[in-house]
């Protein structure tokens, strides 16, 4: 009968010893901090990339173009251009180019009314909005004493009765020299005169802001 074979002692596992129970734990320790430090790298890209994402905005590219030798650029919205009287230069916005313009009639003799005039009545409707106050200021600023330009003492009215102490004029105020400007609605978007009355007329009321322009730009020379 055959002897059984007895286990060595080389052949049974030996028991960890502290040192390998030691390395194994700062193997796992390290393991663990590696991905820690993977998830913290991941997220911060995403952070950084989703960041660039909202805050940058590239700037679109500069949208302008020269109109019988002046250079009209877009400024968020509204047009910018330079304007040479002798020696000085004025820098003049307006909300619409001369390119959007040119389909607007202007009669003959607008130009001369106004700049004969002594003193200027801007003057409109009570129940016009905001809009066409926009087209008081368009031209008034150019006509008027805030850029230097023509320098004609200007006043804003209503063509009716109010509240506010605004001086009430309408054409037939336009004598002795007193120039009125009326901003006003009607069928087509034009400037013309009644009598010594300038009209700045438009389809609606952004149609009276490009009248106004289109008159700005022929009292400057841009437009004829």
């Amino acid at each position: 009968m055959a002897k059984e074979k007895l286990p060595k002692e080389s052949d049974k596992p030996a028991d960890e010893t502290p040192e390998s129970k030691e390395i194994k734990k700062e193997d796992d320790k390290s393991s663990t901090r590696n991905i820690i430090l993977i998830i913290i790298m991941i997220v911060g890209l995403l952070v950084l990339f989703f960041s660039i994402k909202y805050f940058y905005h590239p700037t679109p590219p500069e949208e302008s173009y020269v109109y019988n030798g002046f250079k009209f650029t877009k400024v968020s919205s509204l047009w910018l251009t330079e304007v040479q009287v002798d020696n000085m230069v004025f820098r003049i916005t307006t909300r619409y180019s001369p390119n959007e313009l040119e389909h607007i009639t202007v009669e003959p003799g607008v130009y001369e009314k106004i700049v004969g005039s002594k003193k200027i009545y801007f003057t409109l409707a009570n129940n016009l909005s905001s809009v066409a106050v926009l087209g008081v200021t368009e031209l008034g600023r150019i006509v008027g004493t805030r850029y230097g330009l023509f320098n004609i003492p200007s006043q804003a009215a209503l063509t009716g009765s109010n509240d506010q102490g605004t001086p009430v004029k309408t054409c037939k105020d336009a004598v002795n020299g007193t120039g009125v400007i009326w901003f006003k609605l009607g069928n087509n978007t034009l400037a013309y005169s009644d009598g010594n009355c300038v009209i700045i007329q438009g389809a609606d009321e952004w149609g009276i802001v490009k009248t106004a322009d289109r008159v700005t730009f022929g009292l400057l020379g841009i437009m004829h």
